[in-house]
Formats: C-alpha cells, sequence, structure tokens
C-alpha cells in the first residue's frame, strides 16, 4: 500500500484482491442477518453506500433508482 501527498491511497493488485475478498466476505455474512442492514445505518446514503461499493467490487454496475 502506498500513501500518497493527497491523503489518497494506491493499493497492489494483490493488496485490493484481498480487500476485496474480505469485504465480500462480510457484506455476504451481514446479508444473511434476518434483519435490513439499513436499520443498523444513520442514514439511507450510508447503506447505499455500502450497496454502492459490493456492486462495484463484484463488477456489477450500481444504479441508485434501483434501490427507491
Amino acid at each position: 500500500m502506498q500513501n500518497n501527498e493527497d491523503g489518497s491511497v494506491t493499493l497492489t493488485k494483490q493488496e485490493f484482491a484481498k480487500l476485496n475478498k474480505a469485504y465480500q466476505a462480510l457484506y455476504e455474512i451481514i446479508g444473511r442477518m434476518p434483519s435490513f442492514l439499513g436499520d443498523y445505518l444513520e442514514s439511507k446514503n450510508d447503506y447505499l453506500n455500502i450497496e454502492k461499493w459490493q456492486c462495484l467490487l463484484s463488477g456489477k454496475k450500481f444504479n441508485r433508482k434501483d434501490y427507491e
């Protein structure tokens, strides 16, 4: 992982793959809960950000309208 002067971080392909695998596993575990994930977040926007990254990391397109 490389920290950039502007505050951003650059991951290697291997680091990104590990992060993606961990995120997908966590998302899957949380998704099996009997309650709605959005109930645990402060705003709908927080929920939509989680859904957006789940889509993007799994190679799918994200459309906010699908969640309204």
